[in-house]
């Protein structure tokens, strides 16, 4: 599957903006943190052929993007999160998946940017 790095939904990230008000920028802080976190679980998941800290950490990831409109990352961790879940549930390997790193980090980069400029201007 290819994966746009720059999909974003608009319209999501400025509902979160218009809720969150001036606690927008400590949110999105908070989301860059735990997505790094998330993102090094999941690299420990395949260092340690661990299909469950795969799945356990790609799901709050996909959730957490989706909620910004992060869209490019959610996707990414959504694929990661049901293929681990299909390994766990059919007793299979992951190593298939490993190649979802790139485009998840990728995306992530790529929203830094968008995520830095609208934390400077809440």
């Amino acid at each position: 599957m290819t994966y746009d790095p720059d999909a974003f939904d608009t319209e999501l990230f400025e509902e979160a903006q218009s809720i969150m008000k001036s606690r927008f920028g400590d949110m999105i802080d908070g989301y860059l943190e735990d997505s790094r976190m998330y993102i090094d679980k999941i690299k420990e998941g395949f260092e340690n052929n661990d299909k469950e800290l795969v799945a356990q950490y790609a799901h709050p990831l996909k959730s957490s993007s989706a909620g910004l409109g992060i869209m490019s990352v959610s996707m990414v961790a959504k694929d990661l999160e049901y293929g681990a879940k299909d390994a766990i549930a059919d007793g299979g390997g992951i190593d298939h998946l490993k190649d979802l790193l790139d485009p998840l980090e990728l995306a992530f980069e790529h929203a830094l940017p968008r995520l830095e400029s609208a934390k400077n201007t809440s």
